[in-house]
Formats: C-alpha cells, sequence, structure tokens
C-alpha cells in the first residue's frame, strides 16, 4: 500500500501497510439507526454528520478569506477586481454547491467549464439549473487563499 507523505513537496512512500482483517458485523451501527425514522432516506444519513454546525462553520470559512482579502486591498482594490462583486456565501449556496461538489465525482468532465454546457451531446442541465457558473463555487470564484501551498487533491 502507498501512501502520500507530506514534508516539502508531495512524494510517495512505501510504507508496507498491513492491514488486519475486518472482524466487525457488516451494516449500520444499531445507535445510529436508533437515531432515524424507519424509512430513513440516504439524505437523513448525510444529514446526520453535515448538521447545522458544520454548515455554518463552512460558510464561515468560506467568507473569511474573501473579507480578508478586500480588507487588506482597501483602496488599491483594481476597479474591475471580481473583488468588488464578491457576495457572502449563504448557507443554501454551500448547500447546493457541495451537492454539486459531490456529483463531480460521480458525473466527471475534464473541464470545470463542461458542467455548464448547453451542448446536447454533453450536456449536465442539473448544474445550470442548481447554480450559475459565473454565481457559484464558492472557494474557486473569488481565489485560493494564499496559505495553501498545495492544490491537488489526491484520493487514495
Amino acid at each position: 500500500m502507498y501512501c502520500y507523505v507530506f514534508s516539502g513537496p508531495w512524494k510517495i512512500q512505501d510504507n508496507n501497510v498491513t492491514l488486519p482483517a475486518f472482524t466487525g458485523n457488516a451494516g449500520i451501527n444499531a445507535g445510529i439507526k436508533a437515531m432515524l425514522p424507519y424509512n430513513a432516506t440516504p439524505m437523513d444519513y448525510v444529514l446526520l454528520y453535515f448538521n447545522d454546525e458544520l454548515w455554518d462553520l463552512l460558510v464561515q470559512e468560506t467568507n473569511r478569506f474573501p473579507v480578508q482579502y478586500i480588507a487588506a486591498k482597501g483602496d488599491n482594490l483594481p476597479r474591475h477586481s471580481i473583488a468588488r462583486r464578491w457576495k457572502p456565501v449563504k448557507k443554501a449556496d454551500m448547500k447546493i454547491f457541495l451537492g454539486l461538489y459531490f456529483l463531480t465525482g460521480v458525473v466527471w468532465k475534464p473541464e470545470l467549464d463542461q458542467y455548464w454546457s448547453t451542448d446536447p451531446y454533453t450536456c449536465t442541465p442539473g448544474f445550470g439549473k442548481a447554480m450559475s457558473r459565473t454565481g457559484g463555487w464558492p472557494s474557486c470564484s473569488f481565489g485560493i487563499s494564499p496559505t495553501i501551498k498545495h492544490t491537488t487533491l489526491l484520493t487514495i
């Protein structure tokens, strides 16, 4: 098994990790089942983890960088800067954004703009109905925080 180790640039290191055999009982924990109705939907399970406290934190942290950036620039903000059009992200926006973001893992396209394509052969109309291309993607449309050194997402 390979794992990604961060010590400067990303590199792959073979750690020869041995995983023990699974000996538990497969299925949903009885305590979790007791928290939900008998006819629970997949969204009911998602909402166990994505509670209001987490949504509020995601919105707060998404809005933090643009606020800091605009405050730091002050009067030096370029006249046509995207920051002049920035509006704070709301909880409803964040829910749509994350839903679409998760969906990009199911409906894969090589370029982000292609999710909003109107080409009859390659379009994914749900994206355009849920969020406009120019009005969405809160963390991407404004910019990446300068404290982030690596922006590559890795799947293990």
